[in-house]
């Protein structure tokens, strides 16, 4: 399944990468947590324009440096992805039988290939990113400030 990615990636001075290299697993945590924050901006607003509530999120990397979350449709509702982009005109045949049968109006369809007319696209993951990026953003930072916060405090105790 193809889907777009959500990338929160640290810059800094050193010193501040040297010290949270030192928190090790923590810091991991954190990113993951603060890229999920951001991903979930966007899941939200695609949502609202998505062909239906079947979006995932799920984070796919996750170390010292950045987090990496995919947002996209779950694996039953793959199809959205040719919503999001659009399809041309394309012959649909069997792959592992000799004809295609699927229910039709008026009962069983059975052939051995059919033209499909192809449908323009209707993006509602591409504007969310665009739109909600700032928001997305802040997110993501506003978790890491807090996460940060949290292990600083925890960790003084």
């Amino acid at each position: 399944m193809r889907k777009n990615s959500v990338k929160v990636k640290m810059t800094g001075d050193q010193e501040l990468k040297e010290k949270l290299r030192r928190m090790g697993q923590a810091v991991v945590r954190i990113n993951r947590e603060a890229a999920e924050a951001g991903a979930k901006v966007i899941l939200t607003a695609a949502l609202l324009n998505a062909p239906g509530p079947h979006l995932e999120m799920e984070t796919v990397k996750a170390d010292e440096n950045q987090a990496e979350v995919n947002i996209g449709p779950d694996k039953e509702h793959w199809y959205y992805q040719f919503i999001e982009t659009g399809a041309t005109s394309h012959e649909i045949g069997p792959k592992n039988r000799k004809a295609l049968a699927f229910p039709g109006r008026d009962g069983e369809v059975v052939t051995k290939k059919l033209k499909h007319p192809g449908i323009a696209a209707e993006p509602f993951l591409r504007p969310a990113m665009q739109n909600h990026q700032d928001q997305a953003t802040d997110a993501a930072g506003d978790t890491f400030r807090a996460e940060i916060d949290k292990y600083v405090e925890s960790a003084s105790e």
